[in-house]
């Protein structure tokens, strides 16, 4: 064989290769969290994302009270450690959860207040995934 037929050969046989491996990037975009009233008892959704990795859930929230944050599986498993993660006004922070690795490929957050008989307006953005390095709500 020519060098030309065996360079073309290992070319064709590494981009099948390359080609068939998938590619996954964090989902580690931030979205908005939905601007919506807020209480103790009054929890609003965010909309299902895609969870990639086993990393926390990052959260910024720039409400002026603490929240509790809840991530749930679409089925509405709580997917949470410890059940909830408290969020403090104003803050960033990471959220720890098993959606990914209770084989669930998809999240939402549900958010209320912290402090019973305390209202607000929802303000801030999340991601599924995370990067960085924030306090941790929930160890």
């Amino acid at each position: 064989m020519n060098k030309k037929k065996t360079l073309a050969l290992c070319l064709a046989t590494c981009a099948t290769i390359f080609t068939s491996i998938p590619v996954y990037a964090n989902n580690y975009t931030d979205s908005n969290l939905p601007e919506k009233y807020i209480g103790y008892n009054n929890y609003v959704d965010t909309k299902l994302r895609h969870k990639k990795d086993d990393s926390y859930h990052y959260i910024y929230s720039t409400a002026s009270v603490p929240i509790r944050v809840i991530s749930y599986s679409p089925d509405r498993d709580n997917c949470t450690k410890h059940g909830y993660a408290v969020i403090p006004a104003n803050s960033k922070r990471f959220i720890t959860n098993y959606v990914n690795e209770r084989t669930y490929s998809q999240c939402r957050l549900s958010i209320c207040t912290n402090i019973s008989g305390v209202t607000t307006t929802l303000h801030g953005k999340w991601s599924p995934d995370s990067i960085g390095s924030y306090p941790i709500a929930n160890p």
